[in-house]
């Protein structure tokens, strides 16, 4: 018992099966673009991770360099401590300025108040 369909209903079912295919397609590339994203805030995660466990470790292992940092930020040079960082560890600078500030024992330079703007406009 064979099936015979008309030339019309086989370009019906070609043209069903396209339609399909082309909506496969347009599901799969949201499936993937969904993924990476995904992938992309998982990586994006995992090396802000890695970056708190060094910081930790070398925070609590490298006397050495916090000694030397602690030496830069004690003449007032926390651009040369940050520098030095970066250096020392091949970071970029917001890692580098993260971990200077979060140094045990350092202490931000006050800021400017009021009164004393006030007086460096007059002077100024």
């Amino acid at each position: 018992m064979f099936l015979t369909i008309t030339k019309y209903e086989k370009d019906k079912i070609v043209q069903a099966l396209q339609v399909l295919g082309d909506e496969y397609d347009k599901i799969a590339d949201q499936c993937v673009t969904r993924l990476s994203e995904g992938f992309r805030d998982d990586v994006r995660s995992i090396r802000d991770l890695e970056f708190r466990v060094a910081n930790l470790a070398d925070t609590v292992g490298d006397e050495e360099m916090n000694a030397e940092i602690q030496h830069f930020l004690a003449k007032g040079q926390k651009i040369n401590a940050i520098k030095y960082v970066r250096q020392q560890r091949n970071w970029g600078l917001k890692e580098a300025k993260d971990y200077v500030d979060k140094l045990p024992g350092y202490v931000p330079p006050p800021s400017l108040s009021t009164n004393q703007w006030d007086a460096y406009d007059r002077d100024g």
